[in-house]
């Protein structure tokens, strides 16, 4: 609803174009040396920031299951996005500061929750970054490898277990590869 209204009454094309994500969505123009030109991983990136800035600063951790799991997978996806932008090594951390700068007056804890939050994310952007290059490699030889177009699904589930490479990130990939 917020962002609906922030459209509205800032006239912009859409929730991304408001003064509620073009704060960070400018930071990520910095940090990537690219213009957003209103594609999906500055939107993915702004998005997922935002709810793991507030997510983790109200006692939310990162996790294997429940909704430790979902912001593990925010997090991933949006380091996929970045690497799409060419930002390579963590970035999301460097992003809490937009966030917290952007809300802090309607939501003032954020400040004191500022650094821990910081530190969380760049913890998980270090044991992703390690899981994704060694996941993707392997993938990226399956891929190479298959004769039929197709990966077989106890090889998708070596990757997930041996790798730790997530099975949605692998479906992703798979799709952008056609």
């Amino acid at each position: 609803g917020l962002e609906r209204w922030a459209c509205i009454f800032q006239d912009a094309d859409s929730n991304f174009d408001t003064d509620l994500f073009m704060p960070t969505i400018k930071m990520v123009e910095e940090l990537s040396g690219t213009l957003y030109d209103g594609s999906m991983p500055y939107k993915v990136i702004a998005d997922h920031v935002r709810s793991l800035t507030f997510a983790l600063a109200d006692g939310a951790n990162f996790d294997n299951v429940g909704r430790g799991y979902i912001l593990r997978r925010l997090l991933r996806r949006s380091v996929r996005y970045g690497k799409k932008l060419g930002l390579k090594g963590k970035f999301m951390y460097k992003l809490v500061d937009s966030v917290v700068l952007n809300m802090k007056d309607v939501y003032p804890y954020l400040l004191n929750k500022q650094a821990h939050v910081k530190a969380l994310i760049m913890q998980e952007e270090d044991l992703f970054l390690k899981t994704l290059d060694k996941g993707e490699k392997k993938l990226l030889e399956l891929m190479d490898e298959s004769l039929d177009n197709k990966i077989k699904g106890n090889d998708v589930f070596k990757l997930y277990d041996t790798y730790g490479f997530p099975f949605e990130l692998t479906l992703e990939i798979l799709a952008e590869k056609g």
